[in-house]
């Protein structure tokens, strides 16, 4: 613990200018991060930074051989909406939104917070944080950015009239917003946040749309995306193809590379995998699992993979029946044997003891924490004290367009089914599998969920019982509650640390809410002709404008 002690020490100790980060240099950093939630009153820091920038990371140098032009084509395996208010889910939107639009603050390959549209920022007070913006910049339509489009952008997204699905989350976390002059903007949060930083980062939260296409789109960007990212929107058809063209006033002079991004509709993921394999496209993400031995044996073709804050698992409802019921969640949980459905299945994705603290991209990893073992005998002792002896019926919801989500679902119909508990899987589409999340419609859901760079975002508005983000479908725990907000007061890394890990085993013992299975790898392929592409830490981001095509 105490390196990343150290780490977070050195994050909210040091400042860093903008400038000294890009001369030269690529844009890397790709990252999502936790956002947090404070609608109530919450504990002291132990300890309030007096400013938030890291020390500047070794800059990317420009691939000496690098070539301009070209289009790059991505298999995509459901639709994509433009704006960044409307999050449509599954790990995917990155593709186009990270083209399009820009944050104040970026994730570094190496995981730390680092400047961008903002060049530098300060923390005068806990719950106040100051960005000095980089001058200069114009969106894709000419509007100029400055302090009172930031400004903007944080008033569309809580303006009910957006219907913005990150509406609860920003509102509940910034008391206000003020230009303090053009190139200074101010953030006075509704308490003090040790997530706030990295929330910002990669999340789509806080990236910038112009306020003269909200007005001439009517407010719906969905399929006119207009930002001040590398790429700006060509054509949008629907449940087809999205591209996007190379922006010729983007402020980060000599990029992009590529001419044009294409973007095809392709939900099979044995169709994408062929397609990639004759050239069709030039590369897909989030590769499912079944499909990556073949594609590792195939010439020309690159299979890149590294861990991620990704979880993959069950939600269970408990303000339904049968899952009101402790036992019967528990019985849920010893029924189902993880271990076997990651080696038939997902041998490159580790293996979820716990929501967070299993996963060693977490400075809090504790391998010491395990969750319900492989155990029928117990699941059955669990239905019996549960009143249902026999076993129960219910409805489970997943979807194809998560990879290998579906796959996960019917390896625990299957295992669940001995002892008597029989899942009847409902496959939905993409749209339809998140609305469901949002409203609590449902009684079990097979889910995947970026916990984040810092876990706190996914924390309040998936976990805390009274979870403003979607309709909540936890049972009241106030203990549970408090220490998840307790969490993100504390700015001490290593206490956030043991908190975190005394919430993983507190979730584990009512088995509550979730029933962890997989954690994430992130897989990508491409051909080779493909070049500069760097791997995400995450599976939500994806930024292209340093790629480019061999000739």
């Amino acid at each position: 613990m105490k390196e990343g002690k150290n780490y977070w020490a050195s994050v909210f100790r040091e400042r860093l200018s903008r400038r000294q980060i890009l001369r030269g240099a690529a844009r890397a950093g790709l990252g999502v991060a936790g956002v947090s939630l404070l609608g109530c009153a919450a504990p002291t820091p132990t300890k309030a930074p007096a400013a938030a920038t890291p020390t500047a990371p070794q800059p990317t140098p420009t691939p000496a051989k690098a070539t301009y032009g070209g289009t790059l084509t991505i298999g995509s395996p459901a639709m994509l909406y433009e704006d960044p208010a409307i999050s449509m889910g599954g790990g995917i939107e990155g593709l186009t939104k990270g083209q399009l639009y820009e944050n104040l603050v970026e994730v570094h390959l190496e995981g730390k917070p680092r400047p961008w549209v903002a060049k530098s920022w300060e923390i005068p007070e806990p719950d106040k944080f100051i960005f000095k913006l980089e001058p200069g910049i114009k969106f894709h339509d000419g509007v100029a950015f400055n302090a009172s489009v930031a400004k903007f952008n944080y008033e569309r997204v809580i303006d009910p009239k957006t219907k913005s699905d990150r509406m609860d989350i920003l509102n509940q976390e910034v008391k206000a917003v003020e230009a303090v002059d053009d190139y200074t903007v101010a953030y006075r949060l509704r308490a003090p946040s040790a997530s706030f930083l990295m929330a910002i980062a990669g999340e789509t939260l806080m990236s910038f749309v112009s306020p003269k296409a909200v007005e001439k789109y009517n407010n719906d960007l969905r399929r006119s995306g207009v930002g001040t990212g590398p790429f700006q929107h060509e054509d949008f058809r629907i449940d087809a193809r999205v591209s996007m063209v190379r922006f010729p006033d983007y402020w980060q002079k000599g990029y992009p590379y590529l001419d044009k991004i294409v973007i095809q509709i392709v939900p099979d993921k044995m169709v994408q995998k062929t397609m990639l394999q004759t050239g069709e496209v030039d590369f897909i993400a989030n590769v499912d699992q079944d499909v990556l031995d073949d594609l590792r044996r195939t010439e020309n073709i690159i299979v890149e993979g590294g861990p991620v804050p990704v979880l993959r698992g069950i939600v269970l409802n408990m303000k339904k029946d049968p899952f009101k019921n402790k036992a019967l969640r528990q019985a849920v949980a010893y029924a189902i044997d993880r271990k076997a459905i990651q080696q038939s299945l997902f041998k490159d994705w580790p293996l979820a003891e716990s929501f967070f603290s299993s996963n060693p991209t977490y400075w809090f990893y504790n391998p010491n924490i395990k969750g319900y073992p492989y155990d029928p005998q117990m699941a059955r002792a669990k239905l019996a004290e549960g009143g249902y002896p026999d076993g129960f019926e219910c409805e489970g919801l997943t979807t194809k367009a998560i990879p290998g989500l579906d796959n996960i679902a019917e390896a625990v119909q299957a295992q669940v089914a001995k002892v008597g508990i029989k899942i009847k899987l409902k496959n939905v589409e993409n749209a339809v599998h998140s609305q469901a999340g949002v409203s609590g419609d449902y009684q079990l859901r097979f889910f995947r969920t970026t916990t984040g760079l810092d876990p706190h975002r996914t924390v309040v508005s998936n976990l805390i019982s009274y979870a403003p983000r979607v309709k909540s479908v936890a049972d009241p725990y106030p203990e549970l509650d408090a220490m998840m907000l307790k969490g993100n007061t504390t700015y001490d890394m290593e206490e956030r640390g043991h908190l975190y890990n005394e919430l993983d085993r507190r979730m584990l013992e009512e088995a509550y809410l979730n029933i962890p299975i997989l954690h994430g790898t992130n897989f990508v392929a491409y051909n080779k002709p493909v070049k500069g592409f760097k791997l995400s830490r995450t599976d939500t981001s994806w930024y292209l404008h340093w790629v480019w095509k061999q000739k």
